[in-house]
């Protein structure tokens, strides 16, 4: 993570995020999606240690509240799409694997956990949206 903001890629990143033009929603969904995608491939509290230096650079254009949770649901829910995306995923394939019940690919994986990741992330990305609608921070 420091290599990536000493590089000056994290500010790139939200430079990106933050020419939305200040939509909320936006926002929520840029840094929701690049931390899903991250953390696919790489450990999540990495995906979003990345990743938060972006959100602190918007600090004053729009409540962070609601993009710090939206970050949070995408490194934890995201993390399922594949089989290296989370270590219970390498635990539970190693079980199965070792009980003699099968063998996971990952792209086998992938075919049923990118469905799952997106709907867990979309339902979680719903409620919270509908809360900062209700009660705006």
């Amino acid at each position: 993570m420091g290599s990536l903001t000493y590089v000056g890629i994290t500010n790139k990143i939200a430079l990106l995020v933050s020419g939305t033009g200040g939509d909320l929603l936006m926002m929520m969904l840029l840094v929701g999606g690049i931390v899903s995608v991250l953390t696919a491939f790489l450990d999540n509290v990495l995906a979003v240690a990345t990743i938060m230096p972006v959100v602190e650079a918007l600090a004053g254009t729009i409540p962070l509240a609601p993009v710090w949770w939206t970050m949070l649901i995408g490194g934890t829910y995201c993390g399922n799409a594949t089989l290296i995306g989370s270590t219970a995923n390498i635990v539970a394939a190693g079980m199965v694997e070792k009980k003699g019940l099968g063998s996971f690919s990952m792209l086998g994986w992938m075919k049923i956990g990118i469905p799952v990741a997106i709907l867990t992330f979309f339902v979680a990305f719903f409620l919270l949206y509908i809360q900062v609608l209700l009660f705006p921070v």
